[in-house]
């Protein structure tokens, strides 16, 4: 869907990612490390709401490294320094 895509390309915190990963190909380090946080932060909630029991904590940690797994594996975009004026 065109319109949900523009959207999300225009979001704060998706924007950036998403315009990096379309346009070179890559995220930058940054980028990466924000995912990452993401990630962890979404695995702990899901812990701390759930009750974390045992069945669930080992899939959401599976899952959840699964997650870092591929956003660390992603290229990584360095961007070229700004011309000096």
């Amino acid at each position: 869907c065109p319109r949900l895509h523009e959207k999300f390309r225009r979001a704060p915190f998706f924007g950036p990612m998403l315009t990096d990963y379309e346009d070179h190909g890559g995220l930058r380090r940054s980028a990466k490390l924000k995912a990452i946080t993401f990630t962890v932060s979404i695995m702990l909630i899901t812990l701390i709401l759930s009750g974390a029991s045992l069945p669930l904590t080992l899939v959401v940690a599976c899952m959840g490294g699964l997650g870092i797994y591929l956003i660390a594996r992603l290229p990584t975009y360095t961007p070229a320094p700004a011309a000096l004026a």
